[in-house]
């Protein structure tokens, strides 16, 4: 039909008629659904900000049991006294020992991913995956570093009854002023190792 009604064009000048294509990629149901759909192989991912503590806390490596204890120096100290000459030694107090104890914590996620998602998916979903996972546990770490109340969870330096502490003045901004008293409230035999947590 196309080729006579062009034949009309060259021998007479007869317009041709406008063609309308039925079938198209912009509706699904005319041809859309036989078009690849372009698929990044990456996915974007959201910035997670938490402070490295593990960076700065010692870590130690146990082969059995959910804790550690610690021998330290106890309430009593180890006293001294001056000898007159040729004097009776008397006896000074000696120092008591006590034990710290350290619990240890896990910390777990079970995602659950069907094989088929792992074998088909168009980017590599277990080490995404993974990746996340530690990343949230770095996050749920530092928390409880810093404020873990020690029941069912690591105790925060923030709330231990050895932290020292210097009054800002205000609950709502730090003082400028407070941050070097802050800090002579480390004993000095300890402050050359010290580290700022923000």
């Amino acid at each position: 039909e196309y080729e006579v009604k062009f034949a009309d064009y060259l021998r007479k000048g007869t317009p041709l008629p406008e063609e309308f294509k039925t079938m198209s990629t912009d509706v699904n149901t005319a041809g859309g659904y036989l078009m690849p759909q372009n698929q990044n192989n990456r996915i974007t991912e959201l910035a997670v900000q938490y402070a490295p503590m593990m960076d700065l806390a010692e870590v130690i490596t146990i082969s059995q049991g959910d804790s550690i204890e610690f021998p330290k120096e106890g309430s009593t100290a180890f006293s001294v006294s001056i000898q007159a000459e040729g004097a009776t030694r008397s006896a000074t107090t000696s120092g008591t020992i006590a034990m710290d104890t350290i619990y240890t914590y896990i910390y777990e996620a079970n995602p659950l991913v069907t094989n088929k998602l792992l074998a088909d998916s168009a980017f590599p979903v277990e080490p995404y995956i993974n990746k996340k996972i530690a990343e949230q546990i770095g996050v749920a770490f530092m928390g409880d570093c810093v404020t873990g109340t020690g029941t069912g969870e690591p105790t925060g330096f923030t709330v231990t009854t050895n932290a020292n502490s210097v009054l800002s003045g205000s609950s709502a901004a730090l003082a400028i002023a407070t941050v070097p008293k802050l800090a002579l409230k480390v004993k000095p035999q300890y402050r050359k190792n010290g580290k700022w947590a923000c």
